[in-house]
């Protein structure tokens, strides 16, 4: 990891002996300008965006804090005369650890407090946990717990990144290891999207939200920004568009160290990309190409096209896009026909009242139990409170895409389970007839068998 401090860059290096050790990078002398020994094998190792205090998290969970100290060394301010101001070399004092997680921390992040706020650090564990500690209160020797925040997921977590959804600066997206990333407001401790995010034959472990100037000076000219995540895998490394959506083509990898990727870290202007090794001794340098990415996102189509890869394998695109476009269309003719009656030929929007959505879905073979489709419904509203103040009342085909895309089944349904499930009705229930939505789709995932001889 590299800081700079009033102009002068340094670089921090976490060893496998549990040591951490930072160097001047202008001179890169051999002798390091600061030395710790943790005791514990190091996992990850952040600066605060000052740099006043260094975070170090361990394999055994442990949270160690050091804070900046400039000191003169006593041989050097002996040789200097009393006119000149002494240089001063930066030391970081051990102040306190904590340990809050019941399993592994799999990553960790600072916020960028505004002037006059609180410094916060947020670590990501094993045990689905989300903590908080307050920096900036924290007394000497102590690390304060401000927050814990219980994802409520089955699956496990893999890494987390600031996600500024709908202009909120209080939410943090959550990437697990079944695909997904998942958006919460810290503030609310709620989930309040999700999004299937770009899979490269393997999951990601690493993710970074970049907002930079466009220019090379680095100096912000209105809205002239470029937004958009850097991300890693196993072996690869890329980038992908801010905001994601679902859009396979929202994003671009190459691969990089042949046994692995270790780390990465960009450049403070974030216009360059550095990767260690797994198991090789290189470092590589990659100029970051924002241009790539929209070509990228360009070549896989508008609208519906670009998403149409995305359905199950085993239906041919082109009709499950036409069925969705069908779909919605019967369903908006029906109602406005009811409305209108059946003399008046209505004029038809190609979008569906949000209540209906359910009807889509199922059209489509997406079945969600009560709990998901709520979490479906979350996502609608909050997007319609931030970005359409709350006027928004249809959905068009692109969103049911988008919405189906990001929410739907893990192991989506075939003709084969739907076929099972019925047949499983008939066998077993007394009255298939009077049979549950919550029963029919329990049979439709578990693929439940018969108990009848």
């Amino acid at each position: 990891m590299e800081v700079f401090r009033n102009g002068i860059m340094i670089l921090t290096c976490g060893l496998l002996n549990g040591k951490v050790i930072i160097f001047d990078a202008v001179s890169f002398a051999a002798k390091p300008c600061f030395t710790a020994d943790i005791g514990h094998r190091l996992t990850m190792v952040k600066f605060s965006p000052d740099p006043q205090h260094l975070i170090v998290t361990d394999d055994a969970s442990y949270v160690s804090r050091y804070q900046l100290h400039l000191i003169v060394p006593p041989e050097v301010y002996q040789m200097l005369s009393k006119d000149k101001a002494p240089p001063e070399e930066p030391v970081w004092y051990y102040n306190g650890r904590s340990h809050q997680h019941r399993g592994k921390i799999v990553d960790c992040i600072f916020n960028n407090p505004l002037k006059g706020g609180n410094l916060y650090f947020f670590t990501l564990g094993e045990d689905r946990f989300i903590i908080v500690y307050n920096i900036t209160n924290s007394k000497d020797m102590e690390i304060e717990v401000s927050q814990r925040m219980n994802l409520n997921v089955s699956c496990a977590p893999v890494c987390m990144c600031w996600y500024p959804l709908y202009g909120l600066s209080s939410c943090i997206a959550v990437i697990s290891d079944d695909g997904k990333l998942r958006i919460y407001n810290f503030q609310t401790e709620k989930m309040i999207k999700m999004i299937s995010v770009p899979l490269y034959e393997e999951s990601l472990r690493r993710i970074l939200f970049v907002e930079h100037s466009a220019n090379a000076s680095g100096e912000s000219e209105g809205e002239n920004l470029q937004t958009y995540f850097i991300f890693c895998t196993s072996h690869s490394i890329g980038l992908a568009k801010y905001p994601l959506d679902g859009n396979p083509y929202g994003s671009l990898a190459l691969a990089s160290h042949p046994c692995g990727v270790n780390a990465t870290v960009t450049n403070l202007q974030q216009h360059f990309l550095f990767t260690t090794g797994l198991k090789d001794s290189w470092t590589y340098m990659y100029e970051i190409n924002h241009i790539a990415l929209l070509k990228s996102e360009e070549e896989g189509g508008k609208g519906l096209d670009a998403f149409k890869s995305l359905f199950p394998t085993n239906e041919d695109p082109e009709e499950m896009k036409k069925l969705l476009i069908n779909s919605v269309y019967s369903l908006e003719s029906e109602i406005k026909m009811l409305k209108l009656g059946m003399d008046k030929e209505p004029f038809l929007k190609g979008e569906i009242p949000i209540n209906c959505l359910e009807y889509v879905l199922s059209a489509l073979g997406c079945f969600l139990s009560s709990d998901e489709f709520q979490l479906m419904l979350n996502d609608i509203e909050y997007e319609n409170k931030y970005l359409h103040n709350g006027k928004k009342e249809a959905l068009d085909c692109l969103d049911i895409m988008k919405l189906y895309v990001n929410y739907r089944p893990k192991e989506p349904l075939t003709r084969e389970k739907i076929s099972h499930a019925f047949k499983e009705l008939i066998s077993s229930e007394e009255d298939p007839d009077k049979i549950s939505k919550s029963r029919f789709i329990s049979i439709l995932e578990t693929g439940e068998k018969s108990c009848n001889v």
